[in-house]
C-alpha cells in the first residue's frame, strides 16, 4: 500500500514537470507572437501615417464630420476616437485573446492615448480633439465613432459605412447641466499647453477653468511652459472657458504646490537641484507668495515625490488653501492625509486636476466642480474654491447638504451637547460607481450601493449624531484608483468623486483630534532627524528647525479627544 502511494507521488510528480514544461514552452509562443503581432500592428499604422497611397492596411475614404450642442444647435469641440472594424479580435494568430484595432485621425492633430490609470497602464484607445469640424481618411469598409464631451454629456458611440461625400452630424445631449446649477469645473494641473491647443482641449473636454502652471525642474533650468506673463491667457480662453497662468513650486523632496490667480512670476520657482541642497524650506517661497494674495494647493496629495514631504508645517503655518485629494495614483493615502488635517481643525477644501504633461493625459480626465452664487468669472471661481464650495470627480457629479447648509458651509450647533443633524446626499453619474458614502471626521458612517443594474445612481437621506465639533462629507468610490474609468478594455465601478466638507462647530467648541495630531508631530519629528542628517550648515538647520518647531506647537495645542481615526 506505502508503495503504491510512493509509485503515485513520483507519477505525480512527473507530470508536474510535464505540465511546467508545457505551460513554459507555451508562454514563449504567445510571447514570441505577441511581439510578432505588435511589428505587424506597427507596421501597418506607419502605412497609415504615410496615407492610402504608400500601401495602407485597408482602402480608405475621405470623409467629413461635425459636432453641434443638441440643445443650442451650436457647433462644439469634442474628443473623438475613430477605430477600423476589420481588425477587431484574433486575425491570423488565434491563440492571442485580443487584437488592437487601427485607429484614424486627422492628419496634423495630436493624437491622445490616455494611460488607464497611474500605473502607466497603456490605453486600448487613441483619441483627437475635434473643434467642432474634421475631415480624414477612414476604411471604406466601416468603422467605429466613439464621441465624447466632458462629464455632463451622453456619449455617442456607432459603427458607420461612409457614403462618398458625406458629410456626418452629430448631436451631443446633455445628461445635467451643472452651470444652470451653478458648478463650474476646472482642472488645477496642467502643463505643456499653449494657445489654441489649450483652448480647444478646455473647450472640447468642457472644462470651465484651465490652470496652466509653468515650471523648473532644477536650480538654473529654464521655465518651462509657453512664454507668456502670470494672470489671464487670452490666447487659450473664450467667455466660457478661461485659462489663467500660474506656477507650480517644486521640490521633489519637500513637495510641490500650486500656485493659482498669479499676478506675477517670483523667484524661487523651485527650491531643488541635483548638486545642492533642498534650501530654504518651501514655507519661505509661499509666504511670498501669500503676500500676493495667491490662492495655494498641495498637489497631489498622496503622491508626494519625497518622503520628506513639508505638508503637515505649510498647513499648520497658514499656507495652503486646498488640497489636490484625487489625482489617481496615491488618491486613498492623500484621503487619509486629508483627512487627518481636517480632523485638526484646518479648513482645506478639496481640488483635482490632472497634471498633464503630454497626450497621455487628457485635461480635465479628473477635476473639480466649484458653485458660485455670482456670475461666472475666474476671481469668482478661485475664491469659492478656496472657501470649500467645491467637488472632485472623475464623473459622478455630487451634491450634499447638512441640515440644509450647502458643501463648504459651517453649521453652528448650539444648546446640546448631543443631537443628530439631517444628511441629504445624491450622486448621478455618466461612468460606474460602486457606493455612496457618507463620511465623519474620517469614518464612512453610511455607505449604500449604487443602482442595479447601471450603477449610476445612488441617493441617502439619514440623521447622524454629532457628539462633538467635526466634518461631514460625500463621497462615491469604488475598488480601483482608476483615473479614466470610461476608457478601460472592460467596464469597472471605479466613478469617484469626493465633495468638500460640511464643518459641524458645537457649542463653539473647535474641531480637533488629537491621535491625529500626534500621528503629524510624528512625521515633524521625522523631518527633524532629516534635518540633522542633510545640513552642514548651521545657520539651514536652523531655518529648518525653527520652522518645524512653530509647526509642531500648533499640533501639541490641539485639545485631547477620544475619537478614533479611520479611512
Amino acid at each position: 500500500m506505502i508503495r503504491s502511494l510512493e509509485n503515485l507521488v513520483k507519477a505525480s510528480d512527473r507530470h508536474r514537470r510535464i505540465l511546467l514544461r508545457l505551460f513554459l514552452i507555451l508562454g514563449l509562443t504567445m510571447a514570441a507572437l505577441s511581439r510578432a503581432e505588435e511589428s505587424q500592428h506597427l507596421a501597418m499604422k506607419a502605412k497609415l501615417l504615410t496615407g492610402p497611397e504608400a500601401g495602407a492596411a485597408e482602402p480608405v475614404a475621405k470623409w467629413k464630420f461635425r459636432v453641434f450642442d443638441a440643445e443650442t444647435r451650436r457647433q462644439v469641440g469634442a474628443r473623438v476616437s475613430i477605430s477600423s472594424l476589420k481588425l477587431r479580435g484574433p486575425e491570423k494568430f488565434a491563440l492571442l485573446p485580443f487584437r488592437p484595432p487601427l485607429f484614424f485621425a486627422p492628419s496634423g492633430v495630436e493624437v491622445l492615448k490616455p494611460s488607464i490609470d497611474y500605473g502607466f497602464s497603456e490605453s486600448t484607445v487613441e483619441f483627437f480633439h475635434t473643434p467642432g469640424e474634421s475631415t480624414l481618411d477612414v476604411p471604406k469598409a466601416g468603422f467605429e465613432i466613439w464621441i465624447q464631451k466632458g462629464f455632463e454629456y451622453e456619449a455617442i458611440r456607432e459603427n458607420i459605412l461612409p457614403n462618398l461625400g458625406e458629410t456626418r452630424d452629430f448631436h451631443l445631449k446633455r445628461w445635467m447641466n451643472m452651470p444652470r446649477r451653478g458648478w463650474y469645473s476646472g482642472d488645477t494641473h496642467i502643463h505643456n499647453l499653449e494657445g489654441a491647443g489649450l483652448a480647444l482641449q478646455l473647450e472640447a473636454e468642457d472644462v470651465h477653468v484651465g490652470n496652466l502652471l509653468l515650471y523648473r525642474s532644477n536650480y538654473g533650468t529654464p521655465l518651462l511652459g509657453p512664454d507668456v506673463p502670470a494672470g489671464a491667457y487670452p490666447a487659450a480662453s473664450t467667455q466660457e472657458h478661461l485659462a489663467w497662468v500660474g506656477k507650480e513650486f517644486r521640490n521633489d523632496t519637500l513637495g510641490h504646490f500650486s500656485m493659482l490667480d498669479l499676478k506675477k512670476f517670483r523667484e524661487p520657482m523651485t527650491t531643488h537641484g541635483p548638486d545642492r541642497l533642498d534650501f530654504p524650506p518651501m514655507y519661505v517661497g509661499l509666504q511670498d507668495c501669500r503676500g500676493q494674495n495667491q490662492t495655494i494647493l498641495l498637489s497631489h496629495l498622496g503622491a508626494q515625490p519625497g518622503v520628506i514631504s513639508e505638508y503637515p508645517v505649510d498647513v499648520a503655518l497658514g499656507m495652503v488653501d486646498a488640497v489636490e485629494t484625487f489625482l489617481g495614483w496615491g488618491t486613498r493615502r492623500g484621503l487619509e492625509w486629508w483627512y487627518q488635517l481636517l480632523n485638526c481643525g484646518f479648513r482645506v477644501a478639496a481640488a483635482s486636476g490632472t497634471d498633464r504633461m503630454g497626450p497621455g493625459r487628457i485635461v480635465g480626465s479628473q477635476r473639480v466642480y466649484v458653485h458660485l452664487e455670482e456670475p461666472f468669472s475666474y476671481a469668482g471661481w478661485v475664491k469659492n474654491l478656496k472657501q470649500g464650495h467645491t467637488f472632485v470627480t472623475n464623473g459622478p457629479m455630487l451634491f450634499l447638504n447638512v441640515d440644509g447648509k450647502p458643501i463648504g458651509e459651517i453649521l453652528e450647533i448650539t444648546g446640546s451637547s448631543r443631537t443628530t443633524v439631517k444628511v441629504e446626499a445624491q450622486a448621478q453619474s455618466r461612468v460606474p460607481f460602486q457606493w455612496l458614502e457618507i463620511i465623519q471626521d474620517g469614518q464612512v458612517v453610511y455607505r449604500v450601493s449604487s443602482l442595479s443594474p447601471d450603477n449610476l445612481r445612488a441617493e441617502v437621506t439619514l440623521d447622524v449624531p454629532v457628539t462633538r465639533s467635526g466634518w461631514i462629507a460625500a463621497r462615491c468610490i469604488g475598488n480601483g484608483e482608476v483615473v479614466f474609468p470610461e476608457i478601460q478594455p472592460r467596464p469597472t465601478l471605479d466613478g469617484f468623486a469626493h465633495t468638500s466638507p460640511v464643518y459641524l462647530i458645537l457649542d463653539g467648541e473647535r474641531i480637533a483630534c488629537r491621535k491625529d495630531a500626534q500621528l503629524l508631530r510624528g512625521h515633524i519629528q521625522l523631518m527633524k532627524k532629516w534635518v540633522h542628517s542633510v545640513y552642514s550648515a548651521p545657520e539651514q538647520a536652523a531655518a529648518f528647525l525653527e520652522l518645524l518647531e512653530k509647526a509642531d506647537a500648533v499640533y501639541a495645542a490641539i485639545p485631547t479627544y477620544d475619537r478614533q481615526r479611520g479611512f
